[in-house]
């Protein structure tokens, strides 16, 4: 009835939880929690995204399920890597994936710099998406770690769609938002010797 979305309405600031996930290689509790101790987890903002990174010191590929020496979400590269090439993969929940990022960060003395590194960016969106890439810049005497994150194609916020269906979104002021979803990972992290 009207009370009901008017009291729907006042909690238009109230925003829903996110996720966390795990990957494991099975669905067992001795594999979720040897995942959890390898820190191989990400989280998403509340769709059930997809999402995994791994590093290597080979050039890797999309079109590769696996890569040997891989190190996954979580982990540390060895090190004594000299370069470092990454591959994201990602898988869409019910909004297509619009945008693949990796977020370095990079430590020299006492300042960290961030910096956000665009893989893949189209704004129809994809299903399933991977990308690769080449960090040109590592320096094997720094810090470092890298993340991915991928956002969904912008779509109404839970308030847009709820005043929408009942054709009275002029009476909310702040219902008609647009949100774009996002899931991000676990850091892979760099230490010099």
């Amino acid at each position: 009835g009207i009370g009901d979305l008017a009291r729907t309405m006042s909690r238009v600031t109230f925003n829903p939880g996110g996720l966390v996930a795990v990957w494991a290689e099975e669905n067992t509790r001795a594999s979720i929690f040897a995942a959890l101790a390898r820190r191989e987890v990400y989280a998403t903002s509340g769709p059930r995204i997809k999402l995994r990174i791994t590093a290597s010191d080979a050039p890797q590929s999309c079109d590769a399920s696996n890569v040997r020496n891989a190190t996954v979400m979580g982990a540390t590269l060895p090190s004594d890597r000299k370069q470092v090439h990454f591959k994201v993969e990602a898988l869409y929940d019910q909004t297509p994936l619009q945008r693949i990022e990796i977020i370095k960060g990079a430590t020299r003395g006492a300042d960290t710099t961030e910096s956000i590194v665009t893989l893949l960016d189209d704004a129809r969106g994809r299903l399933n998406a991977c990308a690769t890439w080449s960090d040109g810049a590592f320096d094997p005497s720094e810090h470092a770690f890298w993340y991915a994150r991928v956002l969904e194609v912008p779509t109404p916020r839970w308030s847009a769609q709820v005043c929408r269906e009942a054709g009275r979104c002029a009476e909310f002021e702040g219902a008609e938002h647009t949100i774009q979803e996002r899931a991000w990972t676990s850091p892979i992290w760099f230490a010099p010797r």
